[in-house]
């Protein structure tokens, strides 16, 4: 294949042909000037990317979900190279570096050199004067990665497993990418921290609570990029299709066919669903009760409420959220399940105060639990967060108990794996009259490489009943 004789300015290479567009690395870094604006509270959901081709825009889609998964980890290989504090550069500069970064460490089929002209040539669109100093930081990321910076395609050295070191970045694939000097931190917990893209604080706080080889496990599951797709089939009223494989949790099957297959499917049956296997299992816990009036107070999208209509045949199911954005799904939902009905939250005292049997309260947490899945999370993690949390949580137990007839159950349900946000607040609780039947803390699952069926979220459930004269 020809390539132009033309030299880019200050990389050492010229451009090949048949790369994908300029515009899918200026999506990208034009999604990631808004989310560094707004860092540490990124926004949830993901980017669309109109006008581009689909290849386009599955690498604008790349870049900008290595450099999110990866930040903490980018910002420190950025900050080794830079002789200021990375937080005090501008928003522009700040997320051309990332995305810079994150195409050479984390993209390989991304040429370095391509990665940094279409970088410097977007940030001099938005800073006149930054083409320079970006160039020459991202030449230098590159021979921190490659040991060199003129090379079309080099080799990247990869180690079979993530040992701790200092010159060591984790991959979410397993393994791990040696770096060409010792930048991390001398110190184990701020190490692990910048290695695996998790805020100190937080991985300190795992260390001393869990021990440091399950937090060290943990870390790792938390790289996991692409969580498998887990469906509840144990409602199932035929038979499934061959993309379903075996999961390790009774009940859940792994799918692994295309996206169209799988939504041609949810489309056409009511009786299996997408949700992680350890969803699943707050509900499970409370299958043998029989009530008539189900409440399911923070339903989200409906999952569990799908669930809670499966399991309690009989039952009328009410559906709430405070979320407007979320009322399509739910809506949805109640329109495939006959027996749900949504209440908005403001009227479900008036029309529902002491007479529901069971109240389902999967209340808002830290996403502990799931942060593969969603690891914009960590990042807005602090004590601050986790006490408006706990706060939050509490004033819903105690909007749930004035909801349940006398002898009423509560299940009340988080996706964190913190204590404060679960089993103390089921000792909370006790002051409201409540007693805890089952209580379940499930850890996550599933390591970097590792199988499919074995993997699921954390989560945890307590199955509680409220005294007759509560």
């Amino acid at each position: 294949m020809s390539k132009p004789a033309q030299r880019k300015p200050g990389l050492g290479g010229p451009k090949p042909q048949g790369a994908p567009a300029p515009g899918a690395r200026a999506a990208a870094l034009a999604r990631l000037l808004r989310l560094a604006e707004s860092y540490p509270d990124l926004p949830l959901g993901e980017a669309r990317y109109p006008g581009l081709s689909p290849r386009d825009a599955a690498l604008a889609h790349a870049i900008v979900d290595a450099a999110v998964r990866r930040w903490i980890t980018l910002e420190a290989i950025v900050q080794s190279r830079l002789d200021r504090p990375f937080i005090e550069v501008d928003a522009p500069v700040r997320a051309a570096l990332l995305g810079g970064a994150a195409q050479m460490l984390f993209l390989d089929k991304v040429p370095p050199h391509a990665a940094i002209f279409e970088t410097v040539e977007w940030v001099k669109s938005h800073q006149a004067n930054a083409g320079g100093f970006v160039n020459g930081v991202l030449r230098a990321v590159s021979r921190l990665l490659y040991g060199v910076s003129t090379d079309a395609m080099p080799a990247k050295t990869r180690r079979d497993a993530w040992t701790d070191q200092r010159d060591e970045v984790p991959l979410a694939s397993g393994g791990a990418l040696a770096l060409h000097a010792a930048i991390l931190p001398s110190d184990l917990h701020q190490r692990w921290a910048i290695a695996t893209s998790h805020p100190t604080a937080l991985v300190k706080r795992w260390a001393g609570g869990l021990g440091e080889t399950a937090t060290r496990d943990l870390l790792q599951h938390n790289l996991i990029d692409d969580p498998p797709t887990t469906m509840n089939v144990a409602h199932a009223a035929a038979d499934l299709p061959a993309a379903c494989k075996p999961h390790d949790v009774p009940g859940c099957r792994v799918w692994g066919g295309s996206r169209e297959d799988l939504a041609a499917i949810l489309a056409a049956r009511t009786d299996v669903w997408v949700q992680d296997a350890a969803s699943t299992l707050a509900v499970r816990d409370a299958a043998g009760l029989s009530p008539s009036l189900v409440i399911d107070l923070c339903a989200g999208r409906g999952t569990k409420t799908r669930q809670l209509a499966a399991t309690f045949p009989h039952a009328e199911i009410i559906a709430s959220d405070p979320d407007s954005l979320r009322s399509t799904d739910l809506r949805g939902v109640a329109a495939s399940c006959g027996r749900v009905r949504i209440v908005p939250p403001a009227a479900l005292r008036e029309q529902f105060a002491g007479r529901a049997d069971l109240v389902l309260a999967d209340v808002p947490c830290t996403n502990t639990g799931v942060l593969p899945r969603r690891c914009e999370a960590r990042y807005r993690w602090s004590r601050d967060q986790l006490d408006r949390l706990i706060a939050l949580q509490r004033t819903i137990i105690a909007d749930a108990a004035v909801l349940l007839a006398p002898g009423g159950t509560l299940v009340y349900a988080t996706c964190s794996i913190e204590r404060e946000e679960n089993e103390d607040q089921v000792a909370w609780a006790a002051g409201l009259g409540f007693s805890a039947r089952t209580v379940r803390r499930t850890m996550p699952v599933g390591m970097p490489g590792g199988p499919e069926a074995r993997y699921h979220d954390g989560a945890f459930s307590a199955v509680m009943d409220r005294g007759g004269g509560g």
